[in-house]
């Protein structure tokens, strides 16, 4: 049988095509809404840490967690699938993924990009000019 002709060929098809399978290898539609984050705000923030994020997306669970490049952010809360908070753990400069894991085990796969930037602390700035 050919894999376009026949009532098998369609679901097949489509399960190669979005790579879904059960544990002996048949196809099967995936479940649950979309899981991913689209947006981070602000987009950058102090080394230090500390700032309040908005992160917004599709599929998340109340007890998910945030990661930074792997470090864990603090004081998540999931306000719904499409909406979350936390705030940034220190980190050193430059950019990182954010990821999200759900309490079920699945993690985003694409993430957004955050920025860490130095803090330039003028009072602690031998030299520095005061105006």
């Amino acid at each position: 049988m050919s894999l376009l002709s026949g009532r098998v060929a369609a679901p097949l098809l489509i399960a190669s095509l979005v790579g879904c399978a059960d544990t002996k290898g048949s196809p099967v539609a995936p479940t649950g809404p979309a899981f991913v984050v689209t947006s981070i705000v602000p987009r950058e923030g102090s080394i230090s840490g500390g700032t309040a994020v908005t992160i917004s997306g599709s599929g998340f669970r109340e007890g998910a967690t945030v990661t930074f490049s792997g470090t864990a952010a603090t004081d998540v809360r999931v306000i719904s699938a499409t909406l979350m908070y936390a705030t940034t753990p220190a980190h050193a400069a430059g950019d990182v993924d954010v990821a999200v894991s759900n309490p079920d085990g699945r993690r985003t796969r694409r993430s957004v990009r955050y920025y860490y930037i130095g803090v330039d602390d003028s009072d602690s700035c031998p030299g520095c000019w005061d105006y």
